[in-house]
């Protein structure tokens, strides 16, 4: 996938729903993830003080919170091998 729609993909999306990414990490191996960047999503005490911020200053990589582990994670776009939406979360 291209590094821009992977982006593009996370920005507009992950705030409003539950998104799945699989990527390749840096040693090479495949990894899964059940993301969001949704405050309803996120336990309080792990919320950021300020805005959520999903690109990294590079804007090379997604900052995002992992659902199964609890906790904040990031992968690079240009490591996605696929990115999709799993749940639509309601206002």
């Amino acid at each position: 996938m291209k590094s821009e729609e992977v982006k593009k993909a996370v920005e507009f999306n992950s705030a409003t729903s539950k998104m799945f990414v699989k990527f390749k990490k840096k040693d090479n191996t495949i990894r899964e993830m059940v993301f969001t960047t949704s405050k309803k999503l996120i336990p309080e005490e792990k919320l950021p003080k300020g805005d959520v911020v999903i690109s990294s200053p590079k804007k090379v990589a997604a900052r995002v919170f992992d659902l199964e582990a609890q906790d904040w994670r990031s992968f690079r776009y240009d490591s996605v091998i696929d990115i999709k939406i799993t749940e639509l979360l309601t206002c």
